[in-house]
């Protein structure tokens, strides 16, 4: 005899009220992973941050800034110095393609630039402050350059007496020559004319000792001509020799060429 198998009574075939209630169910149920709570937030993690993925995107918003500052060099150099304030004819005329020749004689001959001038050199990028600045210090380069060559003779006032009596006593070729020495010659090459015009000048203007009875012999090693001078001052030697550079200025107090 076979024995009977009891069979539960189960409803396989849900109503359409429960199908519906376990779609809603399952539409409640929570589709992304819960954020990090508190029991499970790590300990390293700063507390302005709720969760390591606000860490993450703060590190890479703060990679950003400084990436962007990289590329920008612009303050690199906010700290003017006087250096910069420097400008250098050759580089400038490289950089702008503006000849600055027509600017120096218009500032040589009227001490000051016009208007026009400061804005056409403004449109190179050249502003007014710089070129003033440019103006003050070339001026002060020419007084300490002048300052140098008066006190080779005892200041202004012996140099400018010297040189009257040279315009009046000198003949037109050795005025002219020392007139070029000024204007085109280094700091050396102008002091030592002066020296040498200052020689004549005493040479003329002072008595001999009525008590020594000595007397200067200039003809020993003396320049006879400005020729013979220049080629002196003009050799490499004068610059580097210490014990050339004084034979020459020896010769130059007892010449009579300027």
């Amino acid at each position: 005899m076979v024995d009977k198998v009891e069979v539960k009574n189960v409803d396989a075939n849900p109503t359409l009220e429960e199908q519906d209630k376990t779609q809603q169910e399952a539409q409640k149920a929570p589709s992304e992973k819960p954020s990090e709570t508190s029991e499970t937030r790590p300990e390293w993690l700063p507390e302005k941050f709720a969760n390591s993925e606000e860490l993450a995107k703060a590190y890479g918003e703060l990679e950003k800034k400084f990436s962007s500052r990289e590329e920008d060099k612009s303050y690199e150099n906010e700290k003017t110095t006087a250096d910069q304030l420097k400008i250098n004819k050759e580089k400038v005329e490289e950089a702008t393609g503006l000849g600055l020749d027509n600017y120096y004689s218009e500032y040589e001959k009227n001490g000051s630039l016009s208007e026009k001038s400061y804005k056409d050199l403004a449109s190179k990028g050249l502003d007014k402050t710089l070129v003033d600045s440019y103006i003050s210090g070339q001026q002060a380069l020419a007084d300490k350059h002048v300052s140098s060559i008066h006190s080779v003779v005892g200041g202004k006032e012996k140099y400018d007496t010297i040189v009257k009596w040279a315009s009046d006593n000198l003949a037109d070729n050795e005025v002219k020559a020392f007139n070029d020495t000024m204007d085109s010659g280094t700091l050396d090459q102008a002091q030592l004319a002066i020296s040498g015009i200052q020689a004549k000048y005493n040479s003329v203007n002072q008595e001999p000792s009525l008590f020594s009875g000595e007397r200067a012999d200039n003809s020993k090693g003396a320049y006879r001509s400005v020729g013979e001078m220049l080629a002196d001052i003009n050799n490499p030697k004068y610059s580097t020799d210490s014990a050339f550079r004084a034979d020459v200025e020896a010769k130059v107090k007892a010449s009579n060429v300027l």
